[in-house]
């Protein structure tokens, strides 16, 4: 097979980048979570990670890359996973500078986009293993919340706390708890710092610095409900 493009991508979550060579081991570029050869047909990279678009009622309209779903603001799903330890602190964390958005803000849950075919309790697992190492914790449903921005509609800044500068965001959520004291790895690259925050700090630690809006907007409302360990 002729070989047109070679693209790393070292997390699931980055556009990545063109190379014009690349150390190949057997399972794919060095340093990278696949092959990242390119169709030069279609224009999508080999194994490029496909996304779910819904509607408001979660039916699936069509299967697009995660990419050409960030770039037209479309309408996903994603879960979130609000992690406390057994006294009740809540595990924040900060994201890497390469994510593909919200790069280096703080964010109250683990998780991320459900791909396509994936239910919202597979993704969960997945996320939590992916982001913070964990795959023996139970993980405890507690609903659904969405998220809508549109920066042609909205004063989309980030130091309001309550949109993302120039991005359209379309989000239909669902919040899961998750009971944990750790210990906690970051092996993916995808967290690059991560504290606990007592319940009653954390209305200053939330006006300090700069979190994802969209997990505030679905998280919030169960964290006002969970407090301390139940």
């Amino acid at each position: 097979m002729p070989i047109s493009d070679i693209w790393r991508c070292p997390l699931k979550s980055v556009p990545g980048e063109r190379v014009d060579s690349a150390e190949i081991g057997a399972h794919g570029i060095v340093g990278d979570r696949r092959y990242a050869l390119r169709d030069c047909t279609t224009g999508l990279g080999a194994g490029a990670e496909l996304v779910d678009v819904v509607d408001l009622d979660d039916r699936v309209i069509e299967v697009v890359t995660r990419a050409a779903m960030r770039a037209g603001g479309l309408r996903h799903r994603a879960v979130y996973l609000i992690v406390q330890s057994t006294s009740g602190a809540l595990l924040v964390h900060q994201r890497s500078f390469d994510k593909d958005i919200a790069p280096g803000w703080w964010d109250i849950a683990v998780g991320g986009v459900v791909a396509a075919g994936e239910t919202y309790d597979v993704a969960a697992r997945r996320e939590l293993a992916e982001e913070i190492g964990v795959s023996d914790a139970s993980i405890e449903p507690l609903g659904d919340g969405r998220y809508d921005d549109d920066p042609t509609t909205a004063d989309a800044r980030q130091d309001d706390g309550t949109h993302y500068e120039g991005i359209a965001l379309h989000v239909l959520g669902r919040v899961y708890r998750v009971m944990h004291d750790g210990p906690f790895t970051f092996a993916d690259g995808e967290v690059i710092a991560a504290e606990w925050v007592e319940p009653l700090r954390l209305p200053i630690v939330l006006a300090e610095r700069g979190f994802c809006p969209d997990s505030l907007a679905v998280c919030l409302p169960f964290l006002g409900v969970l407090g301390t360990r139940s």
